[in-house]
């Protein structure tokens, strides 16, 4: 009985000794989850510039006038033909 319980408990203390060694895998996920949200802000953020651009674009083609537009149609239904 002695030698049982002297067997599990220096098993116990050499897999306490042994967790220290061994390598963090949450660590490594934190890290890795971290780089990807990094960059999925920077798409967005890619994203958002691009959309600020194309938004802009459409309100300075809404402030052209009349007739310029007019044209612009004109022109893009012929191309289409």
């Amino acid at each position: 009985m002695e030698i049982s319980i002297i067997i599990l408990l220096s098993f116990a203390i050499l897999l306490f000794i042994l967790s220290f060694f061994r390598k963090d895998r949450i660590e490594q996920v934190e890290k890795q989850l971290d780089q990807m949200s990094i960059t999925y802000m920077q798409e967005i953020y890619q994203l958002k510039k691009k959309i600020r651009v194309l938004e802009e674009e459409l309100l300075i083609s809404n402030d052209k006038p009349i007739h310029l537009q007019n044209n612009m149609k004109e022109f893009t239904n012929d191309n289409d033909s």
